[in-house]
């Protein structure tokens, strides 16, 4: 799962955290509707085709290393103003992927 947002101002201590990496893992449960595999060079791998998101989490330890979270510039100003806005936009930009 991949996925960007625009932080409201008042996120800004938990964007410093994750730059500095305090944070760095994340935690997220779904319930998956339609997926697939196949092998690749003696791996497994999965792809999500529908999925229902319940929870996405910054976390200092995920469970899992490959779930991990990052700060990058932007050069637009944030459009977020709450968490209800926030969460419409991941939802919104997971569906359209």
């Amino acid at each position: 799962m991949r996925f960007s947002l625009d932080l409201p101002s008042w996120a800004n201590d938990i964007k410093e955290s994750v730059a500095r990496g305090d944070i760095s893992g994340m935690s997220f449960r779904f319930n998956n509707e339609k997926d697939s595999w196949e092998q690749r060079d003696g791996q497994s791998y999965r792809t999500l085709h529908d999925l229902t998101l319940h929870h996405v989490a910054l976390v200092v330890r995920g469970a899992y290393p490959q779930a991990y979270v990052e700060v990058r510039s932007h050069t637009e100003p944030p459009a977020m103003t709450n968490m209800n806005a926030v969460w419409a936009e991941l939802n919104y930009r997971l569906r359209k992927n």
